[in-house]
């Protein structure tokens, strides 16, 4: 039997312990060379409520950045972009999401435009450009109105207990690492296999074994080749290794590999959560939630299905994501070579430009920005070429805001400005090259019907079969009423609030006609564009200096000639005398607008017809003294998307294929206590069976992932 020298490694949480004199500088090129770094990398998991769309539904889903070392959160990261690519790798949509302590949530509405096929989904920063490509997740999107359109299901790769220790080609021959089984449960040991002749051959007596993680080095040891011997143990300490996936890599002082092997390390303390029913009604359930194996708060998300949804992946879970093993990339990172990362973090957006206006002393002006959408109120200095920046900035998308040019006496003096339109630096790329998805958008495990099998399902609006499954388009008549019913009484219910909020509205109510601004359908429009389309007001522009008058106009009015409306802004007059400087603004600066033609209860004072402009959050345009502030419109920012499910827009053609399709609740957000109860109220029908997908993780990086059936 040949001789077999053992190297024990004994774990520490730096590289020092195996650095000695005569080993530094070769020790210190292995890990230069550009297979490892020493930079904070993120790794990415997205939880959706399902993984079978169609179009007039929103994707919500709850996005986890943790560093990719340890899985805690990382609470770098603010800036997560979110783009979804077509069955061609073709970018379909890109958003910007903020994220707070490793978590960001919300929707990503489907246009209607968008074609049936098998969609990814890509979570990536600016910073994770520099070392690999953003994390991919596949989803199904379905066009309701296509009529030939096909999906394929994608190939299945499953993880097998084999896979834990696969080994990975290697750039020389002569070697060979693989596991050494021992009895041991707290060590984990590896032989490394050669012979007389490579020994022999091998211009360097040292060897040096690297444990990492995807290029995270965590230790190092030299390896001392002697003649004869031609097997060497490699041991670790089981509980020092990192929970995931290991590598260990052997190079030789010209920094080429060896030999490789991965090593998959289960998580020793598991974070489980069990829950008992406390209170269930017709349409919803209660349960307490408790922790298991936890002394720390765990935020999770949860997915509401039927017991036989066919529209979730039970298969792609945090653990599976973030833990598992990729035997095809064990190094998926660029080649850094001690070069500078090209990508910098972002943090925020910027708002970049210059003034337009002549200046002489740049030093003693300002740009001033200022958004009450977004509560901001900052200034930034003038450069020598007159340029200025904001950066780092919380803007939601779409907002508004202005820019003024200040003087040294802090007064807003007349300017003009121009605004470059990149708000962040990071560019999503239209052509996706990486495109390989690890896990199947169905799940094998579910009980699928031959009736509906989407293994390649043809939706044909001729074929009953399909039809009665797959949703129906609800745009019809008796529907859509009912809908803008609903929004009408909200809208009615609001004017009833303010009114109460604003007593001055009271005069003439019954005389005034009430308009409740949209913020998302009149988001495009200015005030001016606004009350052009209320009938009986009659807008003239001349040259830039915008007035407003009654169409219609009583004998009262005629007799003192066209005279202007009386324009009431938060309840004080607000003179147009010299042009309604505020028509520039956008309309949803504004709540409500309450128009009197015939200015009934206002006296002599209401002659002329009373507009009231009530602003939103009581902040008066009134009050800021001059007409010189810009307005702006973001054309990037973050995406503030509801998080709370509500009912679909679609139509399904029976309560069976709503079994099948059909997202019942949606809690993306929840934060489990340790050691404590915990209530969650979920939608459930009664005497129906549901399944609740949980995936989280708290700030120790431990992983939760879990199906309960109710």
């Amino acid at each position: 039997m040949r001789n077999i020298l053992l190297i024990f490694i004994a774990l520490a949480t730096n590289l020092s312990f195996s650095q000695s004199n005569s080993n530094k500088d070769p020790i210190d090129a292995i890990l230069n060379n550009g297979y490892f770094n020493n930079y904070s990398l993120e790794n990415f998991y997205l939880h959706t409520n399902k993984s079978v769309y169609f179009t007039q539904e929103e994707i919500f889903f709850k996005a986890y950045v943790v560093h990719e070392e340890n899985n805690k959160p990382f609470l770098e990261t603010t800036n997560l972009h979110i783009n979804i690519y077509d069955s061609e790798n073709k970018l379909v949509i890109s958003e910007l999401f903020y994220v707070d302590k490793g978590i960001t949530y919300g929707t990503i509405a489907i246009p209607e435009d968008i074609k049936t096929g098998n969609y990814t989904i890509q979570l990536n920063t600016q910073w994770n450009r520099n070392f690999k490509e953003g994390s991919l997740f596949p989803i199904q999107i379905y066009n309701i109105k296509d009529t030939t359109t096909s999906i394929t299901k994608p190939q299945k790769r499953i993880l097998n207990q084999e896979d834990r220790t696969a080994f990975i080609n290697v750039k020389k021959t002569g070697y060979i690492l693989e596991e050494n089984k021992l009895d041991k449960k707290d060590i984990v040991s590896f032989r490394l296999n050669t012979d007389n002749n490579t020994v022999l051959a091998e211009k360097d007596k040292f060897i040096y074994a690297v444990l990492h993680k995807k290029g995270v080095a965590k230790s190092v040891a030299p390896i001392k080749l002697i003649k004869g011997i031609n097997t060497y143990k490699l041991n670790f300490y089981k509980n020092s290794l990192y929970e995931g996936t290991n590598t260990i890599s052997v190079f030789n002082k010209q920094n080429e590999i060896l030999a490789q092997i991965n090593y998959y390390k289960y998580p020793e303390k598991k974070v489980d959560i069990i829950t008992n029913v406390l209170k269930e009604t017709k349409d919803s359930v209660s349960l307490n939630i408790k922790l298991l194996n936890s002394l720390k708060d765990t935020n999770i998300s949860v997915a509401v299905l039927h017991q036989q949804t066919k529209a979730i992946d039970s298969n792609a879970t945090i653990t599976k994501t973030l833990l598992g093993i990729d035997t095809k990339n064990a190094f998926p990172y660029k080649d850094k070579t001690n070069t500078k990362p090209l990508f910098t973090r972002e943090n925020g957006l910027k708002i970049i430009g210059t003034v337009n206006s002549s200046i002489e002393n740049t030093k003693n002006h300002k740009v001033m920005l200022t958004s009450h959408v977004n509560n901001i109120l900052l200034t930034s200095p003038i450069t020598s070429d007159k340029k200025f920046e904001f950066k780092n900035l919380l803007l939601k998308h779409p907002s508004d805001y202005k820019l003024a040019l200040v003087n040294k006496k802090g007064e807003i003096i007349k300017g003009e400005f121009y605004v470059y339109k990149d708000f962040v630096t990071y560019k999503a790329d239209n052509i996706l090259n990486n495109y390989t998805v690890i896990d199947p958008i169905i799940s094998e495990t579910l009980d699928a019907e031959k009736e509906i099998n989407l293994d390649s399902t043809v939706i044909n609006s001729n074929t009953n079969e399909i039809v009665n499954y797959f949703p129906l388009n609800n745009e019809i008549e008796e529907l859509e009423e009912v809908f803008l019913k609903d929004i009408q009484n909200k809208k009615q219910q609001r004017v009833k609030e303010l009114k109460k909020e604003n007593k001055f509205l009271g005069i003439g109510a019954g005389f005034s006609k009430d308009y409740i601004i949209d913020t998302e359908k009149d988001s495009h429009l200015t005030l001016k564009d606004y009350l052009i389309n209320i009938p009986g007001l009659r807008v003239t522009d001349q040259f830039g200096v915008i007035k407003v008058y009654t169409r219609r106009m009583s004998n009262l009015q005629k007799s003192a000639g066209a005279s202007l409306m009386n324009i009431i802004l938060d309840g004080m007059p607000f003179s147009q005398e010299d042009g309604l400087d505020i028509a520039y603004l956008n309309v949803t600066d504004f709540e409500l607008i309450s128009v009197n033609i015939s200015g009934a209860g206002y006296g002599i004072n209401g002659s002329n017809g009373v507009i009231n402009l009530i602003t939103r959050n009581d902040f008066s345009y009134k009050n800021k003294g001059n007409s010189f502030t810009k307005e702006y419109q973001t054309v990037k920012g973050f995406n503030l998307n509801q998080a709370q499910l509500e009912d679909s827009k679609l139509t399904f053609p029976s309560l069976q294929s709503q079994y099948y399709y059909k997202t019942i609740d949606w809690i993306p957000n929840y934060n489990i206590k340790a050691n404590s109860s915990n209530i969650l109220k979920i939608k459930k029908p009664k005497h129906e069976k549901v399944k609740l997908i949980i995936n989280g993780f708290n700030e120790n990086g431990n992983l939760i992932s879990k199906i309960i059936e109710l």
